[in-house]
């Protein structure tokens, strides 16, 4: 299940268990971050999947999502997103523009000051332990 640089291949590790494997984590950060993540892309107006794809171009990959809609939904449902516009592709499917409400960008600095905490906390803690590689 590794691809030539060793590193899994996310898509063949769809449906199997990931606990006890590093995907577990990727996994995990991409539940915690995906609303923080479509907030700061709604920035400047766009449709789901284009913030979908952004997210996987801008992170090479590493945060691939499936689908966000869920996300999209709690951020509408909470009134943090809004609807923009509605457009028909060329191929008769229909595009939903969202932008970020001001409640969505209080929102979203909320996350991101969160985020920022956790990880520097994190981050102060792993790098004060020694690298188990050079064991």
């Amino acid at each position: 299940m590794t691809n030539r640089e060793g590193s899994t291949n996310e898509m063949e590790l769809q449906g199997r268990k990931t606990s006890g494997t590093a995907l577990s984590l990727r996994n995990a950060m991409k539940k915690a971050t995906a609303e923080m993540l479509i907030l700061y892309y709604l920035q400047k107006r766009m449709y789901a999947y284009e913030v979908t794809q952004m997210i996987a171009n801008d992170t090479n990959g590493v945060l691939a999502f499936n689908t966000m809609y869920f996300a999209f939904h709690r951020l509408k449902d909470n009134n943090f997103i809004a609807e923009y516009r509605k457009d028909v592709s060329e191929d008769n499917r229909i595009r939903i523009y969202f932008n970020i409400t001001d409640a969505g960008i209080s929102y979203w600095k909320s996350l991101v000051e969160e985020y920022r905490k956790i990880t520097k906390a994190i981050s102060e803690i792993i790098t004060s332990i020694p690298d188990p590689a050079q064991a």
